[in-house]
C-alpha cells in the first residue's frame, strides 16, 4: 500500500513539474530553465543527504574511470536530454510530452527483453498496462491529426 501511495505521490510531482515547464517554456529559454532546476535539485539532495548523515567523504570517493562515466552520463543523458525535453515543448504539449514519457518503462523492457533474452517473465498485467499506455499515445496522434485536418478544411 505504501508503494502505490509513493506511486500516486510520484504520479503527481511528475505532472506538476511537466506543466510548470509548459508555462516556463512560453517565456524562459530551455537552458536556463534546466540550469535553475539541476542546480535546485543538486541543492535538496544536498540537504537530504546532509539530513540523512550520508554526505561524508567516502561518498566522493570515485575512481577515475567512474568520473568519465559520471560525466558523459551528466552531460549527454542527463542534461542534453532534459533541456531537449523541455525545448519539445515549445512545439508539443505538456500532455503529449507525459504521454511519450510514460512510454520509457515499455521501451526499456522491450531493449532488456532484446539484449538480456527471455530470462524475465512478465506478468499480465504488465502486458494491459503497456497495451492501455500504447493506445494512448497512438490514439493521441490520430485525435490530434484530426483536429488539424478538420481546422485546415474549416480555414478554407
Amino acid at each position: 500500500v505504501l508503494g502505490m501511495v509513493y506511486s500516486l505521490i510520484s504520479v503527481f510531482l511528475g505532472v506538476t513539474f511537466t506543466l510548470f515547464n509548459g508555462k516556463l517554456i512560453q517565456k524562459y529559454d530551455p537552458s536556463v530553465i534546466t540550469l535553475y532546476e539541476f542546480f535546485a535539485g543538486v541543492f535538496f539532495v544536498s540537504l537530504y543527504l546532509l539530513y540523512g548523515g550520508k554526505f561524508t567523504a567516502e561518498f566522493f570517493t570515485v575512481s577515475q574511470n567512474d568520473w568519465i562515466l559520471l560525466l558523459v552520463l551528466s552531460s549527454v543523458c542527463t542534461a542534453y536530454a532534459f533541456t531537449a525535453s523541455v525545448n519539445v515543448m515549445k512545439k508539443l504539449t505538456p500532455y503529449t510530452v507525459m504521454l511519450t514519457t510514460n512510454m520509457e518503462p515499455v521501451y526499456g523492457i522491450m531493449l532488456a527483453y532484446i539484449i538480456l533474452g527471455d530470462k524475465e517473465k512478465m506478468s499480465p498485467a504488465f502486458y494491459v498496462g503497456a497495451v492501455i499506455i500504447l493506445a494512448t499515445v497512438i490514439l493521441n496522434g490520430i485525435l490530434k491529426n484530426y483536429k488539424s485536418k478538420k481546422s485546415l478544411l474549416a480555414d478554407k
